[in-house]
């Protein structure tokens, strides 16, 4: 999460940019709060990031100084677990399994409470996965997603 101060000139909206310190390209998002958490970022990875004010008078102010920072404090379950999103949750009819690049999914598995294996889906290394849910009874179930980096449960509610 990064935080700024607010100095006396009325602020409309902050942009906020950042990027990995080896990458070009920066990425631009606008907020109205002082505050702004990145999300996805990577564990044990350099970045960097300033912000623009865009005032209420119509200004905009220089560039902040750029603060330069490490990504030490996110564990490793964490990084897997958010590097694996299942969506729609709850769901009627279709799941979709998303990984981010680079930690493509190579299995996704749906049990049951009980742990029973219900599906198996071979997902030759593709970046996103669809599970039909349809046939499932309305319940609690996991979602087992095998990657090159680890695996991760994810619960998923039938509806």
């Amino acid at each position: 999460t990064l935080t700024w101060q607010q100095f006396v000139t009325p602020v409309n909206m902050w942009q906020v940019n950042y990027r990995y310190s080896t990458d070009g390209e920066w990425t631009t998002v606008t907020t109205t709060d002082t505050t702004y958490t990145i999300e996805g970022i990577v564990h044990d990875e350099s970045y960097e990031a300033y912000v623009v004010a865009f005032c209420a008078n119509g200004s905009v102010s220089d560039p902040s100084n750029t603060v330069n920072f490490h990504t030490t404090n996110i564990g490793v379950d964490d990084y897997l677990a958010n590097s694996v999103k299942l969506y729609p949750n709850p769901a009627t009819q279709m799941v979709n399994v998303e990984c981010e690049l680079g930690n493509e999914a190579t299995a996704v598995e749906v049990y049951n409470v009980y742990g029973q294996v219900l599906t198996t889906i071979n997902t030759d290394g593709h970046a996103t996965t669809q599970i039909n849910v349809a046939d499932l009874a309305d319940g609690l179930y996991y979602v087992r997603v095998t990657t090159a980096k680890g695996i991760v449960t994810k619960p998923l509610v039938k509806r």
